[in-house]
């Protein structure tokens, strides 16, 4: 206890003095324990551990336990030499050193003879018998060996079990989506994840996941801590990437690569009315060595990506008939207000504007469905990185790193993710990220060593920037848009079909600059291996995000007609949303966290691992003070023109970021691991830790939360009859005079948020078994105070309601049914009361280090449960993503949302085997030519039902519209059988109707449907990637590798979930797949 008190007290004492930093450092430790050969202690005996790719040496001595320790070692081969007088000289020139672990040898001395030095070949044990932390080192031979679509490493991470890609990635892609990978840990949420690139933090605070992705030649070995990773790590509460580059060594190395795809080999996709182009480029070099031999080394890397690629989209159109005006073969179309006949041909009253956008909808073209169109168009991908790391041994007890990477990509995509499904509405997608730092390793003696930080982080993203060239003038519209350069072809939001139009949001630019300064000591003593350390860091996100610029017009059955394609026809839209202001924000933030964390041996058997970690996330305020609080009620002061309930920074009780700063962040971390037989060959290991995310990480948080922060941005719903061609004409405008427009609207966080937490709790037992390592366990998390979406002034439903008059029904509208001017609209709300279930058992099967077979294969049984699955995932219509809305159904009951979690596969297994053939090195002459060299790999991946949500977009309940917070309704239908067993899983209906019930929008109006969220079991996924390569010798150190792969190499279709909104003509039925079978060939030189 006096241990921990005292390192605490140094931690605060940095933290204070605001001069170091966070540990999380890429390097690894070594232990072992000094032997004669009755077992019995050595004490004193000297140790020399020498780095084989540097020369670098690290001495020190056995304690009186005969124990010794090295920390912060680079990653690497070692040898290690121990002597002790009166005993023949103990050399291992075979000990490798993984990111992260804390490898453990036994030395065993011979009494002195004739032979004076006793060489070993026997590798660490691979079985760690002193962690407590879950997770698992991927080697550079795996990165190397195993087939990767787009080279991208994180695709490894499923070989771990509790980790399964990103659920985007399994479902709807909905066009050519920007470069990047993610995946889901153990139930946490994708942005809840941390990468680090040697040291440091590398994370796109836009969208969650990394931003900096280093090529897979320049990776060194990559670790993922999957649960209760050790107090030193901090700051989120999903797994934990540990990325480590290549560094340089005294020998000159290097590679040279191009891999190449093209279409002429690949299969068709599934859906896709032609064949899909593809013409792709990924190419690069390495190279790395001495700058001074024994003294200072580099290695630096570049690579180029070049990529046209169609993609397959399907759209949900009119029909042939009904783009002419004539629904005479669809269900008979009603007046609304009368609920008479309106009519079913209304040829010759089609609305000049949209018979504008109706030329963009794609003629039907399957026999699937005469509302279904599948559309191929290309897109294009470009992207450059590299990077230059210098490292300088300046004596054995100082080393020092400085790296420098960057990347640029750029994408356009034929299709929009928030604007347009149809074709002609294309957007570019561009990141520039820039990531440098300076490491400093001081060993002050064999027992204590320093390792100080200090990056910066920079990522640049421009999203959904349009290249359509319209505006709303384009389309016969007598308005322009508030701001010139987001001007754009208004969106057209139609119920049941798909978008179309330029993004929503448009254009959506950011920069994150991060300023990180970091110092972790470890210090070994007796039976204790301490460690401290603390962090600061300071981040600035300067962006910009223009909503609605060139206005929403939604079209719904609860306007005119109860048809919303012919109120779209006859130009009679019921919701109309614009905004305009000052959509820039410049936001300012800081992270602290402090640690302390101590390894008690407390036998050769029994290792306890405790700690605690302390963290303080200051929620981001705004250089001017544009950000705006909801307190339902309370006048502001400092605009007492303002609405009752819109507070702002500097009205009495509102802090500058709208959330307080919370000081309770504290996150004790404990378990054990028990060597039971003392052999390191059976581990049992149990631990509980608690995790802490910072506010709002991912779907640009907190951007989107503050970019109707009145008066300095104004947005504008009108419901009811609307003009179409001039919707604000008889308005005065309220885009230019700085005032409140009512009914004011707003999005921003509640007052009372403060940062989630994660609970994980695990047993499990390793047991090496012949070279292999079986692990079997038990992993649980708890989610608390997760943030979720509201609607905070939702309408009431009461009789006479309708959707004209859902404004004037809200909760704090300030006007009645009938009579007032209403001064509350939409109030899009931010809050922290969602929780999270995960429970899994989980298998784990590895075999590595020999030099012809490995594999490893993994499996986990869950249970995922949530009340909503994540911030960025969701998406402004149901089945633009993945089938989940980011508000609930009925925000008066909140506890209705929760179910399965997106996340929520039962059984997914992963495996992956090289096999390397090991004999022909015997050969000689053309034999050897032939035969030697060969090496085969492959990468298979199952994942069950992905689970979906069915929704009525015809909003029976009659809910006020919510712009800012999502562009469609969330209603549900009722479950009247079981909408999984027996159910059709067939391409045109994979879900059976019957098992549903419509509420009806008269009998049933105001009310809500029982089916439960993510209740509905979405197609499977499976995958089995494979990959042969050939190696000639061309020199003694020099040789040409010759590879093949072919991804999705069965041919498999993976569909997507189908269309579920039961309010669309194509319901049910699944209209997209991912990748068919595509190969790829490369040539690489290797020295």
């Amino acid at each position: 206890m006096k241990r921990m008190v005292l390192c605490l007290g140094v931690v605060a004492v940095f933290a204070l003095a605001a001069t170091v930093v966070m540990a999380q450092s890429a390097t690894a430790s070594l232990r072992g324990v000094v032997t004669d050969a009755t077992n019995a202690i050595v004490p004193g005996a000297d140790v020399v551990v020498t780095s084989t790719d540097t020369a670098q040496r690290h001495e020190g001595h056995a304690d009186s336990h005969g124990e010794f320790s090295f920390q912060e070692l680079f990653i690497g081969d070692y040898r290690v030499e121990v002597r002790s007088p009166g005993f023949a000289t103990w050399v291992n020139s075979r000990i490798h050193l993984d990111v992260g672990n804390q490898s453990q040898i036994a030395v065993q001395l011979a009494l002195a003879s004739s032979q004076q030095t006793i060489e070993v070949s026997a590798q660490a044990t691979r079985l760690q018998t002193n962690e407590i932390a879950q997770g698992a080192v991927v080697s550079e031979k795996e990165i190397a060996a195993l087939p990767l679509s787009s080279r991208n490493f994180a695709q490894l991470g499923i070989l771990q079990p509790g980790v399964r890609p990103a659920s985007a990635s399994l479902t709807v892609m909905g066009g050519f989506r920007r470069a990047g990978q993610n995946y889901e840990v153990n139930g946490q949420r994708p942005e809840s994840n941390n990468f680090l690139v040697d040291g440091m933090r590398d994370i796109n605070r836009m969208d969650g996941g990394y931003a900096f992705r280093p090529p897979a030649d320049a990776i060194a070995e990559f670790r993922i801590l999957t649960a209760t990773a050790p107090a030193e790590f901090g700051g989120t509460s999903g797994g934990i990437t540990t990325i480590v580059t290549r560094s340089g060594t005294n020998k000159l190395h290097g590679t040279l690569y191009d891999f190449v795809r093209n279409d002429a080999l690949n299969a068709n996709n599934y859906f896709a009315p032609r064949k899909e182009r593809l013409r792709q480029n990924q190419f690069g070099l390495t190279a790395g060595g001495p700058i001074v031999p024994r003294h200072a080394y580099f290695f630096t890397y570049y690579e180029g990506i070049r990529n046209a690629q169609d993609v397959t989209h399907g759209v949900v159109v009119p029909t042939l008939a009904e783009r002419a005006g004539d629904f005479s073969a669809d269900a008979p179309i009603l007046a609304n207000a009368t609920r008479t006949p309106y009519g079913n041909n209304i040829a010759g009253l089609i609305n000049p504007i949209t018979a504008k956008y109706l030329a963009y909808y794609p003629l039907p073209n399957t026999a699937q469905n005469p509302n279904l169109a599948q559309t191929t168009n290309l897109g294009h991908y470009s992207s450059d990185q590299g990077g230059i790391k210098a490292d300088w041994l300046l004596r054995d007890a100082d080393t020092i790193s400085a790296r420098y990477n960057y990347s640029t990509n750029q994408t356009l995509s034929p299709y929009s993710e928030l604007g347009a499904d149809v074709p002609g509405f294309p957007v570019g997608y561009f990141t520039n990220t820039h990531l440098a730092g300076l490491t400093e390793t001081h060993t002050f003696s064999a027992k204590t060593v320093m390792t100080a930080n200090v990056s910066f982080f920079q990522n640049h993203v421009l999203l959904d920037k349009r290249f359509s060239g319209l505006s709303p003038q384009s389309f016969g519209f007598g308005y322009a848009s508030t701001r010139a350069e987001a001007t754009g072809a208004p969106l057209i939001q139609l119920q049941g079909y798909s978008n179309v139009g330029d993004p929503i949001i448009n254009p959506r630019d950011s920069v994150e600059n991060n300023y990180s300064v970091s110092a972790n000591v470890s210090h070994t003593q007796g039976k204790h291996v301490t460690s401290f350390g603390a962090q600061f860091r300071r981040i600035q996100l300067n962006g910009y995000q223009a909503n609605f610029a060139s206005g929403t017009f939604s079209f719904t059955v609860q306007g005119l007609t109860n048809n919303s394609l012919a109120n779209f026809e006859l130009g009679r839209p019921d919701i109309f949303t614009q905004a305009g202001g000052d959509f820039n924000r410049n936001l300012r933030g800081w992270e602290l966290g402090a640690y302390a964390q101590d390894e008690f041996r407390v036998s050769p058997r029994f290792t306890l691992n405790y700690g605690v970690r302390y963290e303080i996330t200051t929620p981001f305020k705004d250089l001017q003070n544009r950000l705006m609080a909801f307190t339902p009620g309370q006048q502001s002061t400092l605009h007492p023109n303002a609405p009752a309930g819109l507070l702002f920074p500097g009205d009495p009780g509102v802090a500058d970021g709208i959330t307080p700063i919370f000081f309770k962040d504290f996150a004790p971390r404990v378990g054990f691991a028990w060597d039971t037989r003392g052999n390191s060959q059976t581990v049992v290991r149990a631990a509980y830790g608690i995790f802490y995310d910072p506010l709002l990480n991912g779907v640009g948080m907190p951007f989107r939360a503050a970019t109707s922060a009145l008066p300095s941005v104004v947005i504008r719903t009108l419901t009811g009859t609307i003009n179409y061609a001039n919707p604000t004409a008889a308005i005065a405008n309220p885009f230019t005079s700085g005032q409140f427009a009512l009914p004011a609207s707003t999005f921003t966080l509640d007052r009372k948020l403060i940062p989630p937490y994660t609970q994980d709790w695990n047993v499990t037992i390793d047991q090496s078994l012949h070279g292999q390592i079986l692990s079997i366990g038990y992993i649980g998390a708890k989610g608390t105070r997760l943030p979720r979406l509201i609607e905070a002034n939702p309408a009431i439903y009461q009789p006479g309601a309708t959707l004209a008059n859902s404004g004037r029904r809200r909760l704090y509208s300030g006007c009645t049914l009938t009579t007032g001017t209403c001064s509350l609209g939409t109030a899009g709300l931010v809050v922290g009361n969602a929780n999270s279930s995960f429970h899994s058992g989980q298998v784990s099967l590895t075999r590595r280090g020999t030099p012809s077979l490995n594999y490893t294969l993994a499996y986990t049984f869950s249970k995922d449960l949530d009340y909503t699955s994540s911030l960025h995932m969701s998406g402004p219509a149901p089945w633009l993503m993945l089938g989940e809305l980011d508000i609930p159904q009925n925000n008066q009951n909140l506890k209705g949302e929760y179910g399965r979690s997106l996340f929520d596969s039962r059984h997914r297994f992963a495996a992956s085997v090289i096999y390397t053939v090991p004999f022909a090195h015997h050969l000689q002459g053309f034999s050897r030519t032939l035969l030697d060299g060969w090496q085969a790999s492959g990468l298979l991946a199952l994942n069950s039902n992905t689970p979906f949500t069915v929704y009525d977009s015809a909003n029976v309940s009659l809910q006020a519209p919510h712009p800012g917070v999502s562009g469609m309704f969330g209603d549900r239908p009722n479950v009247v059988g079981n909408p999984n067993k027996g159910a059709p899983h067939t391409v045109n209906q994979w879900v059976s109707r019957s098992a549903f019930q419509r509420l009806d929008p008269v009998a049933n109006a105001g009310q809500f449907g029982n089916e439960s969220r993510n209740s509905i079991d979405g197609p499977a996924f499976g995958s089995l990637d494979a990959a042969v390569d050939k190696s000639f010798p061309l020199s003694e150190s020099t040789r040409l590798l010759f590879r093949a792969e072919a991804f999705n190499v069965t041919n498999h279709t993976n569909f997507i979930v189908p269309i579920n909104d039961i309010n669309s003509p194509v319901f049910g039925q699944i209209v997209e797949a991912q990748s068919p079978r595509v190969l790829q060939f490369a040539l690489k030189l290797q020295r």
